[in-house]
């Protein structure tokens, strides 16, 4: 007679397929990597602490927390740890096999050599590494970022600002790693992984007395890009340019940069003076939320009414009414909006 197969069965089947394929170690089941990330919360941290002296580094895992320092968890996960060292392409995995540290030998990689983990962010994990190796890194992004894959490029910065905020690293490590942008980044991973971290502490830091040196910092970022895209798409724009475009000028107009602000207000009169406003709008859509937020935050009750008029036409489409109110939340003068 048939008897029905187990859930052992199934990840039994599982593991010596995965063995046979090399995929898993032979030291290592389907059942207790599954059992690792399934029933406990989070995901780990790598820490990569390398040994300069001896080509040796010690790979350490714990769980990745707001507040590392008061990480009381013993959380362990199998971990396949993927990397890649400076002039090597060859994705090489080592293992974390549920334990906290594992030893990694790094013969014939010079002290001048940087090593990368998660490449293509292709684990569930953060990595954290040595001063030493941070610098490496940020060095050959100024050199040449396409020795880094653009994937890995974006998940660095993410990283190092998701560290920093967890008080594992200095802030000065993420704001070192992001300053390569404006020289030689041409891709809009990375840049959209900087600006959503740096806008998410910009808004942090806001009320401080430092927050202006910080939009300073970030605006001298963005401006070249700025410059070198303009706000106007262009027949040949590549799908990369076009969302790189989106996201800068965002930027810009954020950081109230006099060019932006021109544009965004140019924009919007441009709409004010149609026949029938209330049936075309000649802002494109993709920009039409950080145009009217720009524009309603330099103007006055003029540009406030006329946005406002507009939300009380029946032809207005109901993702037009939700970027009209959003944009009239950014006036700087709470009287507009307290009227109504």
């Amino acid at each position: 007679a048939y008897s029905s197969a187990s859930q052992d069965d199934l990840w039994s089947l599982y593991t010596r397929t995965a063995r046979n394929e090399s995929i898993i170690p032979q030291t290592v089941t389907v059942k207790a990597l599954m059992h690792s990330w399934s029933t406990q919360s989070g995901y780990p941290m790598i820490t990569i602490t390398r040994d300069y002296s001896t080509q040796t580094a010690i790979l350490n895992q714990t769980k990745f927390t707001e507040n590392l320092e008061n990480t009381t968890s013993d959380a362990l996960w199998y971990v396949p740890v993927t990397y890649i060292t400076k002039g090597d392409n060859t994705v090489r995995v080592v293992w974390l096999e549920n334990n906290r540290e594992t030893k990694l030998n790094l013969t014939g990689i010079g002290n001048d050599s940087w090593i990368l983990l998660n490449v293509d962010e292709t684990g569930f994990y953060r990595v954290n590494y040595d001063r030493r190796n941070w610098r490496l890194l940020v060095i050959q992004l100024r050199k040449g970022p396409e020795q880094i894959p653009v994937a890995t490029r974006g998940q660095l910065i993410d990283d190092a600002f998701q560290l920093a905020d967890a008080e594992a690293i200095n802030y000065t490590v993420a704001f070192d790693l992001v300053k390569y942008l404006y020289i030689t980044e041409p891709n809009y991973i990375p840049w959209y992984s900087a600006l959503r971290n740096m806008e998410e502490l910009r808004l942090i830091i806001s009320n401080y007395e430092y927050s202006g040196l910080y939009d300073n910092f970030i605006l001298k970022l963005v401006k070249p890009m700025f410059h070198d895209l303009g706000t106007e798409q262009r027949p040949y724009d590549t799908q990369n340019e076009k969302l790189l475009r989106l996201h800068v000028v965002t930027a810009a107009c954020r950081l109230r940069y006099g060019r932006c602000i021109t544009w965004a207000r140019e924009q919007y009169y441009q709409w004010m003076h149609e026949i029938d406003p209330d049936t075309r709008n000649p802002i494109s859509i993709d920009y039409r939320f950080i145009a009217q937020c720009t524009a309603i935050r330099a103007g006055g009750p003029y540009e406030w009414d006329f946005l406002w008029n507009r939300t009380l036409s029946e032809k207005i489409s109901p993702v037009d009414l939700q970027t009209a109110y959003l944009s009239l939340g950014c006036t700087y003068d709470p009287w507009l909006i307290n009227r109504y």
